[in-house]
């Protein structure tokens, strides 16, 4: 019989979330994949899970190999978890490749679910959220990112899809700030800033609002940002 590949949602900051069903599964899984075996292991030790399995590095750029190795060892019938450093495995993270491959190999897939910062964001925002449209992490180009801003733009304006989420690092938060205002206007912005850390922030405004309150700060931390395109 084939393994049970499952993906096992990590806590995205304060360690409280982490399910008991998700610590059950890590505890009894034949095979960990974890983006950074470093991470995983201080989460193993905080939470008191001591894994029967063999742990693996599964990042970007193994990830085709990777997905191959445990394509095997699925079809040897072990089982296999997928974590990634925080939150929801595949979201902005690797293991697509690996889901693909589980569904052609006809192969069980099960999902223990947990907090993904998008969500919290999209909920805290204020803003309209019974459709919406999650673009990850942007590209770094600036051209780029003014013809998805453009899109998005004609996405509201055609369908009514007005709200969307995206994650941002905090070297980048200015200049996409500046680009969101040059080609968007000053539209009203959310920023969830390190959700469920002990820095939590919730902040709201234009984007001119908000560089000018970030210009005083030292910028540090997670963000994800909402915007409604009304």
């Amino acid at each position: 019989m084939k393994g049970t590949l499952y993906l096992v949602a990590t806590p995205i900051g304060n360690l409280k979330d982490f399910s008991f069903r998700g610590k059950e599964v890590l505890s009894s899984v034949d095979v960990i994949f974890c983006e950074d075996t470093r991470r995983f292991r201080k989460l193993q030790e905080k939470m008191g899970i001591t894994p029967q399995g063999k742990i693996f590095s599964f990042f970007k750029e193994n990830e085709e190999k990777m997905t191959q190795k445990g394509v095997e060892f699925l079809k040897e019938g072990k089982t296999v978890a997928v974590v990634s450093d925080a939150g929801m495995p595949l979201i902005a993270d690797p293991g697509w490749l690996l889901v693909k491959a589980a569904w052609e190999e006809k192969i069980p897939l099960v999902c223990v679910p947990g907090p993904t910062a998008f969500s919290m964001a999209l909920v805290l925002s204020g803003f309209p959220v019974k459709n919406f449209a999650f673009w990850g992490y942007l590209p770094k180009n600036k051209k780029k990112q003014k013809k998805i801003f453009s899109h998005w733009q004609k996405m509201a304006s055609l369908f009514g899809l007005n709200t969307f989420v995206f994650y941002e690092s905090p070297h980048r938060l200015l200049s996409t700030l500046r680009t969101f205002s040059q080609v968007l206007g000053e539209k009203e912005i959310f920023i969830l800033k390190e959700a469920t850390k002990k820095h939590e922030e919730l902040l709201r405004g234009t984007p001119k609002e908000l560089l000018k309150l970030f210009s005083n700060n030292k910028i540090k931390g997670e963000f994800t940002l909402v915007c409604y395109l009304r």
